[in-house]
């Protein structure tokens, strides 16, 4: 029979067992809490981190490229000759970062509707833009042929005026020394039309000088109202020289000038030439300012709509962050609870 003592150094011994289990169990669970914790703490990161501050700085970026997009706008419309092509190119480039970055960033937070209008905005700018491009290397092409066309002009009617000059400056030196008076008639007629035909050609190239000037600043022109003032005195001018040279083949026995006059205008005054060309260029760049302040309104449809996405996360964050509160204050009083009861369990263990 066991005696006293020794039934009592059992139930020592049982509740020493027993508290270390209650201390392993009271260990286990305040680590099960706080893991918890943590994970509801990681999440909350995670989603301020994935969600919240990628929009945040969208929002703020699509601002910044808003007003790029404007700034260049403005510039593009008040550009000159020499300044165009590098803002066109800064504009094309602003376009295609805006676009790729609407692509990866904020197409999952728009509506389908949305994207699909500012996507065909996008793909109206580069159309535009890509339309006055080629219309823009075909007028330079043009220029480059007119001034080369005025050249062979020049040369060749600068030559006949000089042989005119050289014929009147023969015939005056003969008019002086003929004696007889027929012969002299004679000479004096073919002086007259050697001056009329030297008058003539040097007007010819007079003429096609002030049209090449004119074709050249057409080609330059960024006013519908200049270009059309240009346009005319074009005009004016070629049917002038068509009145003068009619008939002037018969004359001259060489039709390789005139054949110059007529591709002169036709490289300017025809159905595709330089100043239709230069029409089109700036009807184009109208249509490309349209759909600049087109796109500009439908960003900023899209920052008022991530501006909303933006509130409507942040809402959801605000409840996120009052639940995670709630629930370290729950869990709190949960541990003290169980605290407590751990320390009224080893208590007993150790007393009843």
């Amino acid at each position: 029979m066991l005696s006293l003592q020794n039934i009592f150094r059992t139930k020592i011994w049982t509740r020493l067992f027993l508290m270390i289990v209650t201390a392993i169990l009271l260990t286990w669970g305040v680590v099960a809490l706080a893991l918890f914790l943590l994970s509801t703490a990681r999440e909350v990161v995670n989603d301020v981190i994935r969600d919240d501050v990628p929009r945040v700085i969208n929002t703020a970026r699509l601002s910044v490229t808003t007003a790029d997009l404007g700034l260049l706008s403005n510039r593009l419309l008040r550009a000159n000759e020499a300044d165009l092509a590098a803002v066109e190119k800064e504009l094309r480039n602003t376009v295609a970062q805006t676009q790729i970055f609407f692509e990866s960033n904020i197409s999952r937070d728009l509506e389908p509707q949305l994207l699909s209008l500012l996507e065909a905005n996008f793909d109206a700018v580069v159309l535009r833009l890509n339309t006055s491009a080629q219309i823009d290397k075909e007028i330079a092409r043009q220029a480059d042929a007119l001034r080369w066309l005025y050249i062979d002009i020049e040369d060749e009617a600068s030559a006949l005026v000089a042989d005119f000059a050289f014929n009147a400056t023969t015939l005056s030196q003969r008019i002086v020394t003929e004696e007889a008076s027929e012969k002299r008639a004679d000479i004096a007629l073919q002086l007259r039309r050697e001056q009329s035909l030297m008058n003539l050609f040097a007007a010819l190239e007079s003429d096609a000088s002030a049209v090449a000037t004119l074709g050249v600043q057409a080609a330059a022109s960024n006013d519908e109202a200049q270009l059309a003032q240009f346009e005319a005195l074009v005009s004016d001018t070629l049917s002038r020289v068509s009145e003068t040279t009619e008939g002037l083949e018969d004359t001259i026995g060489n039709n390789s000038l005139l054949y110059a006059f007529e591709q002169l205008e036709g490289l300017l005054m025809a159905e595709g030439g330089l100043i239709e060309n230069r029409k089109a260029w700036l009807s184009e760049r109208n249509a490309l300012d349209v759909s600049l302040s087109n796109l500009m309104s439908q960003l900023g449809l899209v920052q008022k709509e991530l501006e909303q996405v933006t509130v409507r996360q942040t809402t959801a964050l605000k409840a996120k962050s009052e639940a995670f509160g709630s629930t370290i204050a729950n869990s709190s009083r949960n541990l003290i609870i169980l605290t407590s009861l751990a320390a009224l369990g080893g208590f007993s263990i150790l007393f009843l």
